[in-house]
């Protein structure tokens, strides 16, 4: 050992014997301990560097771990200031993934106690120190950055900031290392997730230890990675040339060949066998052994208080016509009068705005699904007689250069149903609403199924123009007082009814999760892109629907509505709904008064509409109403996904969980990928938890009822200060 490791003249003697007490040692002063710093910093092995620690007496071992607090703890800070510039959970990630580390603070490399952080964030330094005899302090310090070093593999850290990222696609980083523009232990296993091989020789070039030590937290190594990518040639590279062997995972319980199962793919079930002395699960067998269990139980919340808005928003339009100069176009509102849908051009042109992605940038449904298309919305107000058309009022907003007068073009569609049959008492939709003891009150309403603005032309107060026009069509109509039911994702001025929640479960999600349709994987699952250690086998496991769970929809014995069975249905459902509300001592339900008001809204073409009738077949007993979409994207063979959105149900037959479940075989029935459920129509937080559903956050919306009142504040048709239980909603959304 070189002369740094010789002990001071003012080193402390030992006592002989018994009680002998030790030599007083004098005080030193800032100038000797900044000489001790510096001579044990200037020691470059860890074994030496013990040694000279050791030698020490106590009040210069002292100075030297008062030195390391101090860096220790500027490091902390360092980090917390680093990490502050951090992608924050639960922020959208892109629809691909790639490499990229984000830049901080944090790494300066060459300080000796950097590499102790994270062991030594897992207790308080100060309780540590005095646990520890100081004789033994230094083989715990050695101890902890050897276990750090082991954890991480890259002992020194390697600058990546460089790489080049070949699809210029950013994935979220979540390990500080990475924040760090170091390699942690999951650049590692993400190269497997992606089943990137090259990239993961390249990471393991730099280690100084096996793969075999790479666990996450659920303890899955990288086969088990390497295996939910999909690469066969990683799967044979780390059992041939890294013995890897066959290891259960904490999540699923379940080793790589349980997880090839799982994810059907065969060729790498085939090698694993092949390597193996196991013999591999049948799928249907794997599905059920690692399904996890419902939860036990679930925490419902109560109607949440109604926030106020962000900023202030325009409800009603003050004039019939808004000039916005930042968009160079001047908006005016006007009722289409509709002879005949199929052959109406004015229709047509306008309803193409509809079939256009109107999602004006948020994210959710409509983001990665097609709206509904002109061919549905011309069936919706096919006139079959003068009371269907009356029932059916299409707004549209045309929007004229104001540097060209004779260049127009649509800007926005409304189409309301219901409601505005001129002179009437009662309109063929009701909408009747009780709060508490107060007597239930009915009111003509009018559904708008299809709000849509085109996105070059959104922010220029058209919406407004759009219910301001609909208020004077309804002031001039309806003799009686009019709500306009309405769904929106911003908050606006009224009191809304409810605040509706969608959940969401896949029947196919590993199809979801396929690189054909990555904007909808990163809508539908956004915590794959969001954190590393969260696989596709994850959601099959969960969401997969076992082969029992898909044959209760025909044992129950669905039947199909028809405009044929359009009167059965309207009486059936309307008793079904007063037989509903007569049970709670608050409710919103919307009623149909007539056949075409059923044919307009539940019987529309884009639905599809099923419901079980009692024994006697005189009555309905539960009814559900579907909406089927399909994704923008398609695979290679021109296929999309589908969509199914719950649009309308009511039960009394069936309870709690069963009720999800239900709908899930019955869109599994109507050949779709995943289902959207809100959690309306009698459902609650508890149903969905049980059922395996997951909450699409991305998807709340607020349900608002506007009733006609004075051009300065708009009247929600509820009153008080908190929204209604979503349960207790019974009217269509996403019509």
């Amino acid at each position: 050992m070189s002369d740094l490791s010789s002990p001071p003249a003012t080193s402390e003697v030992p006592p002989s014997s018994g009680e002998t007490e030790p030599t007083k040692l004098e005080p030193i002063t800032a100038q000797e301990a900044e000489a001790l710093i510096q001579r044990y910093d200037a020691i470059p092995s860890a074994a030496d560097r013990k040694e000279f620690l050791t030698s020490l007496p106590s009040n210069q071992k002292e100075v030297i771990l008062n030195d390391f607090r101090r860096r220790l703890a500027a490091q902390k800070a360092n980090e917390q200031s680093s990490n502050s510039n951090a992608p924050k959970v639960g922020q959208h990630p892109p629809p691909k993934m790639g490499y990229a580390y984000v830049s901080g603070n944090g790494g300066n490399g060459g300080e000796e106690f950097e590499d102790y952080e994270d062991d030594m964030d897992d207790y308080d330094v100060d309780d540590e120190f005095d646990e520890f005899d100081m004789e033994h302090l230094e083989d715990h310090m050695l101890a902890a950055q050897a276990r750090h070093t082991t954890k991480t593999a890259f002992g020194g850290g390697i600058d990546l900031a460089a790489l080049a990222n070949p699809e210029n696609a950013p994935v979220i980083a979540t390990d500080l290392l990475a924040r760090r523009k170091e390699v942690g232990d999951f650049e590692l296993l993400r190269t497997a997730k992606m089943g990137d091989l090259i990239s993961f020789q390249f990471f393991e070039s730099h280690i100084p230890t096996s793969v075999n030590l790479f666990f996450d937290n659920n303890n899955r190594d990288a086969l088990h990675y390497a295996v939910d990518g999909g690469s066969i040639d990683l799967v044979r590279y780390l059992v041939e040339e890294k013995s890897m062997i066959l290891r259960k995972d904490e999540r699923l319980k379940a080793t790589p060949l349980d997880m090839a199962v799982l994810l059907e793919r065969a060729d790498i079930a085939k090698y694993l066998t092949s390597k193996f002395p196991v013999d591999p699960k049948p799928y249907g067998e794997a599905l059920s052994a690692f399904a996890p269990a419902p939860p036990r139980f679930c925490i419902s919340k109560a109607a949440p208080v109604v926030q106020p808005a962000k900023r202030d928003r325009l409800f009603w339009s003050a004039d019939p016509v808004v000039k916005s100069s930042t968009s160079g176009f001047s908006y005016h509102a006007d009722e289409l009068t509709i002879s005949n849908a199929a052959d109406d051009a004015a229709f047509t042109t306008f309803v193409a705005v509809a079939n256009r992605p109107v999602c004006g940038g948020h994210h959710g449904l409509d983001s990665w699904t097609v709206p509904v298309d002109c061919a549905i919305l011309s069936a919706v107000v096919r006139p079959q007689s003068t009371d269907s058309a009356a029932s059916v009022t299409i707004i549209g907003v045309t929007a004229k250069s104001n540097a060209d007068a004779t260049k127009l073009e649509p800007a926005g569609i409304c189409l309301a149903l219901g409601g505005i049959t001129a002179g009437t008492e009662s309109g063929p939709l009701q909408f009747v609403v009780k709060q508490g003891t107060a007597q239930a009150v009915s009111m003509t309403c009018a559904l708008l199924g299809s709000f849509s603005v085109l996105p070059q032309h959104q922010r220029h107060g058209i919406n407004a123009l759009m219910m301001t026009k609909l208020r004077t069509i309804l002031r001039a109509r309806a003799a009686a007082p009019v709500v306009a039911l309405f769904s929106c994702k911003e908050r606006l001025p009224p009191l809304p009814i409810t605040l509706v929640k969608w959940f969401r479960r896949s029947i196919r999600p590993l199809t979801l999760l396929s690189s054909d349709y990555l904007l909808a994987a990163s809508e539908v699952y956004p915590d794959f892109y969001s954190y590393d250690d969260r696989l596709r086998v994850d959601w099959v496991a969960k969401e997969t629907p076992l082969p029992s769970q898909l044959t209760t929809a025909t044992l129950l014995g669905w039947i199909k509505a028809d405009d044929e069975r359009a009167e059965f249905l309207q009486t059936g459902i309307t008793a079904l709904l007063e037989k509903v509300a007569s049970k709670e001592a608050a409710f919103a339900v919307f009623l149909c008064t007539t056949p075409t008001a059923i044919g307009q809204t539940l019987l529309n073409p884009g639905l599809q509409t099923f419901f079980l009738a009692s024994a006697d077949a005189k009555s309905i007993t539960d009814v559900i109403c579907i909406r089927v979409r399909e994704s923008r994207e398609q695979d290679g063979s021109g296929k999309r996904l589908r969509c199914a959105s719950v649009v309308f149900s009511a039960f009394t037959t069936i309870t709690g969980e069963k009720k999800a479940l239900e709908l899930l075989a019955v869109a599994a029935q109507l050949d779709c990928d995943t289902l959207f459920v809100p959690n309306t129509c009698g459902f609650t937080d508890s149903d969905f938890s049980k059922a395996m559903f997951e909450e699409a956050d991305n998807c709340r919306e607020y349900l608002y009822g506007v009733t006609d009142c004075s051009d300065a504040e708009p009247k929600s048709v509820i009153t008080g200060t908190a929204m209604m239980p979503a349960g207790k909603v019974f009217v269509p959304l996403g019509l």
